[in-house]
């Protein structure tokens, strides 16, 4: 199909959306090169992505052809249902970095030729996570490395360095990490009878703030920025948690 026709496909895709047509002409551009039976299934796929996303759909466009040179037109659906589930996860920050190589890293991970996945470190991180508190501590899949203080989250996969060893090594790291918090009392901090804090807390709230295991987030909404307020916590929380 040359750009005028895929252009009117895209159209047709995108409808009622009132996409740009300048906007439609690169997209369509960028697929000409590609062989017709690649620029179909392209098209065919642009119709369960949009609804999702349309900053999603467009990236995919834009990262489509080098898709096709990954995976092939037959197996291109592989790669957009693994963008629409990191997509579900975690956002447009969790699936971009998987359409902007045109999922190279991920036919890597999907071969098991890169990193480590949880699932396969499951048991030893449960072991050494229970070691480290002195107690059963359960692992589970979750975004990024968090604790409850019974549970330990860690990502499905931890790919920073080409070997497994040194992916492993980072995931104890994590469970260390998250190990500390629960030992140094992170997320259970109270506040002691008569601290200043506790009068502006409890106009706030009905309930004893220092009683709560709640206080900590009606803290950080007493700053303008709570989110700030709680990145920063973390990271103090963190460095102190590595340094024990």
């Amino acid at each position: 199909m040359d750009a005028a026709a895929i252009r009117a496909r895209l159209a047709e895709a995108v409808r009622p959306y009132p996409v740009p047509e300048w906007e439609l002409e690169g997209l369509a551009e960028g697929l000409e090169g590609v062989p017709e039976p690649a620029q179909r299934r392209i098209l065919d796929l642009v119709p369960s992505i949009w609804p999702v996303s349309h900053a999603l759909a467009f990236s995919f466009l834009r990262n489509a052809a080098r898709g096709i040179g990954v995976f092939g037109d037959t197996r291109l659906q592989v790669w957009v249902g693994a963008v629409l589930d990191a997509y579900e996860a975690g956002g447009l920050e969790e699936a971009q970095p998987l359409l902007a190589d045109g999922g190279r890293r991920l036919l890597e991970e999907l071969r098991g030729e890169r990193g480590v996945r949880l699932r396969d470190a499951a048991g030893l991180l449960h072991s050494y996570a229970s070691g480290l508190a002195g107690r059963p501590l359960e692992v589970a899949e979750g975004r990024e490395a968090a604790t409850d203080t019974e549970t330990v989250w860690l990502p499905r996969r931890m790919a920073a360095f080409e070997d497994a060893p040194r992916n492993l090594l980072l995931y104890k790291l994590a469970v260390a990490v998250q190990c500390g918090h629960i030992a140094l009392g992170t997320y259970r901090a109270a506040l002691p009878a008569g601290h200043p804090l506790l009068a502006e807390l409890e106009t706030r709230s009905e309930e004893r703030p220092a009683d709560s295991p709640a206080w900590l987030e009606r803290f950080f909404a007493l700053h303008a920025d709570p989110a700030l307020a709680a990145r920063l916590y973390q990271a103090a929380a963190t460095a102190r948690a590595a340094a024990a």
